[in-house]
């Protein structure tokens, strides 16, 4: 949104804002027990159903977590798709208050509709890579009621990192001074993986829930994903952020660039679930497959701490130029997680091709047509470029990746 709008709109942004923050301290919170138990929540429409089910055979299977799951939609799913589900242990739950809900706008309402206390949200194209019954028994978890990981974006990393500036707007509508020594106003936060307990954190999911519905704070914070930061500033609530900032997980080109496809969160070394290999942090999911195949080789990670800009950018670039990139060579140094994600891999493709394959009889022409959305010419384009084989270079997962029957 240009300046002058920005600030054309502002005033009567602001009077909303202090109108809706008058109710929210007037409101009380929900009683003890209105909220049981924790689990699993997805939200999203027929697209995001078979990548829901490929990560749920991987929780299931894999990581043998028997959490339930609820996921929520706005009555765009039909019965088909939510007996689908059931099969992997997610529950079908229409959203309270029908309507049409622009991008990313279900996530809030889900969470404030499930009757989980304790609530791990993913992503349907998160991929867990550990048990989260763990993170719910966390330390941080039990002392905090939050726990939330870094975007690769801080305050100088121009063009990005817009929310995280102290000239934002966003910070003169909810009259909050920038820090840049505080990573929850200097870093961005990435929200498609975070858990919250419901009942030490209402009033600020209330908050978050205001500013994601608000057209304004979508346009100048360009989607929902940092409300929830924004919230917890705001009304001083105890949050806990990841130090470790995102990976990426990839493949490298036939011209030698390597090829981000994947954003990888991870626990820091050291903590109670131990380190990984040569001391690493600790890797916890994968985000961003989204179809069945691989562009996946090898592991970059960013030596930098958070609050400062990385060197990468979202383009191919070449790791071996970078003063601050660690390539893992993963296929040596850590041969049990290069497993772990090539098995993770399989299972999903499995999943995804079989669910694929069960629903389609089940559906109308118009919904198959949503069930698997059609692949952009850039990708195509991609799947021609990637020759994962040029991992040997460093030593990437399994020979399986290599074959090019396995490109995406």
């Amino acid at each position: 949104m240009p300046t002058p709008e920005c600030l054309e709109y502002l005033p009567s942004e602001r009077r909303a804002f202090e109108l809706f923050m008058q109710d929210l301290r007037a409101t009380p919170l929900p009683k003890p027990g209105s909220f049981e138990g924790r689990g699993i929540v997805m939200s999203g429409g027929p697209m995001h159903v078979l990548q829901a089910i490929a990560n749920l055979e991987v929780l299931r299977v894999q990581m043998k977590s028997n959490l339930p799951v609820e996921f929520w939609h706005a009555f765009e799913l039909e019965e088909a798709h939510c007996d689908a589900l059931a099969t992997w242990g997610a529950a079908c739950r229409k959203l309270q208050v029908p309507g049409v809900y622009r991008d990313f706008q279900t996530i809030l309402p889900s969470i404030m509709s499930s009757s989980f206390k304790e609530i791990l949200w993913v992503d349907t194209d998160i991929t867990l890579l550990y048990r989260p019954e763990l993170l719910f028994d966390s330390p941080q978890f039990l002392r905090q009621g939050a726990l939330f990981w870094p975007d690769h974006w801080s305050f100088d990393c121009r063009p990005w990192g817009h929310s995280a500036r102290s000239n934002h707007v966003i910070l003169k509508l909810l009259n909050l001074e920038h820090n840049a020594s505080n990573m929850h106003y200097a870093h961005e936060h990435e929200t498609s993986h975070f858990f919250i307990n419901k009942e030490m954190h209402w009033k600020p999911i209330c908050l978050a829930n205001f500013l994601a519905t608000r057209t304004f704070s979508n346009e100048i914070l360009h989607g929902a994903k940092d409300v929830f930061r924004f919230a917890f500033l705001k009304l001083n609530a105890s949050i806990w952020l990841s130090p470790v900032r995102p990976g990426l997980i990839g493949a490298f080109m036939l011209n030698g660039l390597f090829l981000p496809r994947a954003m990888l969160h991870f626990w820091p070394a050291g903590g109670f679930l131990g380190s990984g290999s040569h001391g690493r942090n600790v890797l916890l999911c994968i985000h961003q497959k989204k179809q069945p195949g691989s562009l996946w080789s090898e592991i970059i990670t960013f030596e930098v701490p958070i609050g400062t800009c990385s060197s990468y950018f979202p383009v191919a670039f070449d790791p071996f130029e970078a003063t601050d990139v660690n390539i893992w060579q993963i296929g040596q140094t850590d041969p049990q997680l290069a497993e772990n994600i090539s098995l993770a891999e399989q299972l999903w493709d499995e999943a995804y091709y079989k669910a694929r394959n069960n629903l389609l009889p089940l559906l109308s022409k118009e919904a198959q047509q949503k069930l698997h959305p059609q692949r952009s010419k850039t990708a195509q384009t991609l799947s021609h470029l990637v020759w994962c084989s040029g991992a040997a270079r460093s030593g990437g997962l399994t020979s399986s990746l290599y074959s090019p029957s396995r490109r995406l």
